[in-house]
């Protein structure tokens, strides 16, 4: 028989109703075989009070209260309930700490306009300064490597911590570095990276070529390979100091430098000959000053308009 059968079969038993010979026998073994659970329902069944003839007696009533009370393998637990009060406590702590980490895990973006540096200061203590129409986005609190993603150009003073590498990721180039000092520029018309303390790698990742810079090395990359231009080193940082320094440079390359610092795009004059050649100094100047300055020194006329220098009558003195 099943639980079900033995149920009704004991309800019928101690509602003292007819049971048959068969039946009786598997009472009889089931009783013999489960002698605690019988002496349960004995107990449970004290409880009812004794019959006289004249009172009804419900073998559906005895049934499900066996039923009810019968449970063999089972205990019912108590379950105290967390205070209210403990409650709010902890949802207010769960709150706190994710508030905590969701802002710092968060996500910075700076960038700048035209005419425009940025200086920035990181969780670590590195400081970075973005050249005009440059963007910069880092983590707020970096715990592992510390990683900046940029466009346009950007010099990094780096604190030293082996365990956590600075990596600097352009459109088209990686920058590795553990504690140094270094401008990257990363520019449809200029791929170049200068070390100013320490020792950098660089990494073009369209075409996989690599290179590493130490101290005072300059890096351009042109016609699919990095190459070391020891000229660019007095100039590469004059966007962010404001200070030239020539010594026997092409006028060509000398222009660029100074396009270059101060946010000018296009340069127009004719051929100019190998010859000419500049030397000098320029510091905390404007533009116009700048541009008045070296145009006593080779001989020429120029016009600023607006991101533009047009140069006339050249005559390389």
């Amino acid at each position: 028989m099943n639980k079900t059968e033995i149920d009704e079969l004991l309800a019928r038993h101690f509602a003292e109703e007819y049971i048959d010979k068969e039946e009786l026998q598997v009472l009889q073994k089931w009783i013999s075989e489960n002698p605690e659970e019988y002496l349960r329902v004995q107990v449970l069944m004290a409880d009812l009070a004794p019959l006289s003839e004249d009172k009804y007696f419900s073998t559906e009533e005895a049934w499900d209260k066996i039923k009810a009370k019968r449970a063999p393998h089972a205990r019912v637990k108590r379950i105290q309930m967390p205070n209210k009060r403990w409650l709010a406590a902890a949802a207010t702590i769960l709150v706190f700490f994710v508030g905590a980490y969701l802002f710092a895990t968060a996500t910075i973006t700076r960038s700048t306009s035209k005419g425009e540096m940025a200086s920035i200061e990181l969780s670590d203590g590195s400081t970075m300064m973005l050249n005009e129409n440059s963007s910069v986005s880092y983590q707020r609190y970096s715990f592992l490597s510390r990683r900046i993603k940029m466009k346009g150009e950007a010099y990094f003073n780096v604190i030293h911590n082996k365990a956590r590498p600075f990596v600097v990721t352009s459109p088209s180039l990686k920058v590795t570095v553990l504690g140094t000092s270094f401008t990257v520029k990363d520019r449809a018309d200029e791929k170049m990276l200068f070390v100013e303390r320490g020792l950098v790698n660089v990494l073009h990742q369209p075409s996989g070529n690599n290179i590493t810079l130490s101290t005072g090395q300059c890096g351009t990359f042109t016609a699919g390979s990095w190459s070391q231009s020891a000229g660019m080193t007095s100039y590469a940082l004059a966007w962010k100091t404001k200070q030239l320094t020539f010594r026997d440079a092409p006028l060509s390359e000398a222009l660029k430098a100074i396009g270059n610092t101060y946010g000018v795009q296009h340069i127009e004059l004719d051929s100019v000959p190998a010859s000419c050649r500049v030397t000098a100094d320029f510091e905390k100047l404007t533009l116009d000053e700048v541009m008045q300055q070296l145009s006593r020194i080779v001989g020429f006329n120029y016009e600023i308009r607006q991101d533009t220098i047009l140069i006339r009558e050249l005559k390389c003195n």
